[in-house]
């Protein structure tokens, strides 16, 4: 595995061991408000607050459209990595983005995969037929066009 997937995998563990230290401040929370005059908040309701919480955060796609999404970003960012173009973090953001999100296990590897081989796609590339204006433009406007259908669906800006 890359560097940088190593990273992301890493980075998601510690955002769900984060997720579930939340979740535990948020029952010791019930628990010690409970203790007054207050009426006590039983674990099931506790626990139905925080899926409906879980679910808006959830992203639904389905998992070709998120590879082409992937695919369309690392093409980008490698012509920008072999080209020596304009530094860029989109697809490193994108990506984590992926990694941390409520996606299933499989789709979330399919976009990584599909992300390192489009990326891997320019070790043969020659400079002189890959590193033109009209490429930089071409690639781009599809990497912009696939960002904001990412945005579109994740409910973002």
């Amino acid at each position: 595995m890359a560097a940088g997937v190593q990273t992301l995998c890493r980075d998601a563990r510690k955002h769900a061991a984060v997720r579930q230290r939340l979740i535990g401040a948020v029952f010791c929370a019930v628990a010690l408000t409970s203790c007054g005059e207050q009426e006590t908040l039983a674990t099931e309701d506790v626990l139905t607050e925080i899926d409906a919480v879980m679910i808006e955060e959830q992203i639904i796609i389905d998992p070709d459209d998120l590879a082409e999404i992937a695919k369309a970003i690392a093409y980008h960012q490698g012509l920008i990595n072999f080209c020596g173009g304009e530094p860029s973090t989109r697809s490193e953001m994108f990506m984590e983005e992926v990694v941390l999100s409520s996606l299933p296990t499989e789709a979330v590897e399919r976009a990584i995969d599909v992300s390192m081989t489009t990326l891997a796609e320019f070790e043969e590339a020659e400079a002189e037929y890959v590193c033109t204006p009209e490429m930089f433009e071409q690639l781009g406007g599809l990497s912009d066009d696939a960002l904001a259908k990412w945005n579109e669906v994740k409910g973002g800006e």
